[in-house]
């Protein structure tokens, strides 16, 4: 059963209210036209009409706008359907070709039929009944929750213009899947599908939500593929210490691991434990050194790729200050340190 469609529904403000609206945010938030436009995904044209009112402002665009920059739109508006202005020039256009044809739209059996075929055609191919109508879901302010979750989709997620993938070691992150997991349905409301890669030890989980993604571009992240954009950490989390904290657990729980370091000198053997982050990302490396840096820690970058904590007290103050969510890392950690934190 198709969900109640929500993408194109608008919202319809008073004379002089949306402009306002997109005036206090811009304010609020301490930033240009032009960059305000990027945050809320939108060209600066469309946004420049919206500003002077010549249209009127998509429901998710105000739901971003309002999560980024905590600005309520006001008393008195009204949400309205898409093409709610439709209704009743369409029954009038119907009632002059009842008037004329006797019947609206050709002989509605034969239409019947046709349409049967086309479905029965194309849904197979398109999966329409999946995309054709956009899927209510909550739209969270941001929250150490939803940084957290960032974290992880810039490490091991990606995203497509209707789909938002995560994917994990289908043994080793075992119990971390269900983390994941709760953390959609606490943020969206959206229970996830998990699909098992066929001869692959992978786990995909995925959520098909254009408005999910829509909000997520808002927060900062892209579609497409993540290192050939070089997409860094969004500036609304770099720009608060709790949200940096947890992204960076988000991106070492899923892009990081915990290994012990051997040498040999002069006959005798040295362990040290070390944690290691990689991606490819350099934007990404340097935001995670610039995080690390900001909380006291002593990260070296190693080559293009990887940053790492390479003293037994940086290794064991991360996971007593930062923490982990992902059971293999904190097994790991108490394997080669005794569990001390």
């Amino acid at each position: 059963m198709l969900e109640k469609v929500i993408f194109n529904r608008r919202v319809i403000f008073k004379p002089g209210q949306q402009t306002q609206f997109l005036l206090s945010a811009k304010e609020q938030l301490g930033i240009n036209w032009s960059e305000f436009a990027r945050q809320i995904n939108a060209h600066p044209r469309v946004l420049n009409d919206w500003k002077r009112e010549a249209y009127s402002l998509p429901k998710t665009t105000a739901d971003i706008i309002t999560a980024l920059s905590g600005v309520k739109l006001p008393n008195g508006v009204q949400i309205k359907e898409p093409y709610w202005y439709a209704s009743s020039s369409g029954r009038i256009g119907g009632e002059h070709t009842y008037k004329k044809y006797g019947r609206v739209g050709g002989e509605p059996e034969h239409r019947k039929e046709k349409w049967r075929e086309w479905w029965k055609e194309n849904d197979h191919k398109n999966n329409l009944g999946q995309y054709s109508s956009e899927k209510e879901i909550n739209l969270p302010a941001p929250s150490e929750q939803l940084a957290e979750l960032v974290g992880i989709i810039l490490g091991d997620g990606g995203m497509t213009e209707r789909q938002v993938t995560i994917t994990l070691d289908s043994e080793t992150d075992a119990e971390y899947t269900p983390y994941v997991v709760t953390l959609f349905k606490d943020l969206f409301g959206i229970p996830p599908r998990i699909y098992q890669k066929k001869n692959a030890r992978a786990a995909n989980i995925t959520v098909s939500r254009t408005a999910l993604v829509s909000f997520l571009k808002g927060m900062g992240l892209h579609t497409g593929n993540k290192v050939q954009q070089q997409i860094g950490i969004p500036s609304w989390i770099r720009a608060n210490a709790a949200f940096s904290r947890a992204c960076l657990r988000g991106l070492m729980d899923t892009d990081g691991c915990i290994f012990m370091e051997r040498h040999l000198i002069k006959g005798k053997a040295y362990e040290y434990p070390r944690l290691r982050f990689v991606n490819r990302s350099k934007p990404l490396i340097t935001g995670t050194y610039e995080i690390l840096k900001n909380e006291g820690f002593s990260p070296k970058i190693r080559g293009e790729s990887a940053l790492t904590l390479e003293t037994r007290t940086d290794v064991i103050r991360y996971f007593s200050h930062i923490g982990t969510r992902n059971p293999k890392h904190a097994a790991r950690f108490a394997e080669f340190t005794g569990g001390v934190a």
